[in-house]
């Protein structure tokens, strides 16, 4: 069982392949929550920094979970871009100052996902596909 700080009770999260109890923690929420990786076979934590709360994206590519910051919505999104096989961000047309950006520094493991703000402040998040 995993505990639950808000409701100040004892909750559990079932992993289903590997048929044990585990726990993530989201921060805003003060509850216990999981994301599953496939890939992995693991329950593992994405954290949005901009938002103080753990959430997932999945990449059906890489088999695990991401995320990119969606500036206007306040929101964790993705776009898939299927022509080039590459995972882009939703741009908000209304403010062009703001941007995203994606670089893949180890093609096919490892991506720098950057959201830029217009007023500097910079949401950034490294991903191993190798789950590390």
């Amino acid at each position: 069982m995993v505990y639950n700080i808000r409701e100040h009770t004892w909750e559990m999260v079932y992993n289903i392949r590997e048929h044990t109890w585990e726990m993530v923690y989201i921060i805003r929420e003060h509850t216990w929550e999981t994301v599953y990786t496939i890939k992995e076979h693991t329950w593992e934590m994405v954290y949005n920094i901009i938002e103080h709360t753990w959430e997932m994206v999945y990449n059906i590519r890489e088999h695990t979970c991401e995320t990119v910051y969606n500036i206007r919505e306040h929101t964790c999104e993705t776009v898939y871009n299927i022509r080039e096989d590459t995972w882009e961000m939703v741009f908000n047309i209304s403010t062009p100052a703001r941007r995203y950006t994606i670089s893949e520094s180890t093609p096919g493991r490892r991506y720098i996902i950057s959201a830029h703000l217009g007023d500097g402040i910079q949401y950034q998040r490294a991903h191993l596909g190798d789950g590390i």
